[in-house]
């Protein structure tokens, strides 16, 4: 039960982060403002560091997905 949670949790750390890097990229390339949804303007937030924030988010996901498929297993009662 908790390596599935610990792989969903993973994996959504994944997705938001490889949204936000493409988000702040993708601002860098066309020299633009950051956009929130709705049309509003990000004005404090500058486009170096949405992609530093989706670099973390997309090394944290890796980070937890490593950890929930690479844990040992518990041991095996033998049987008789």
């Amino acid at each position: 039960m908790g390596g599935a949670v610990i792989r969903s949790v993973a994996v959504l750390t994944l997705a938001v982060g490889v949204g936000v890097l493409v988000w702040g990229v993708s601002s860098v390339a066309f020299d633009e403002m950051l956009r929130l949804p709705f049309g509003k303007y990000a004005e404090t937030l500058q486009a170096s560091e949405a992609i530093g924030v989706g670099a973390g988010l997309l090394t944290l996901g890796l980070c937890t997905l490593l950890v929930g498929c690479c844990r040992p297993k518990p041991p095996q009662p033998p049987k008789s």
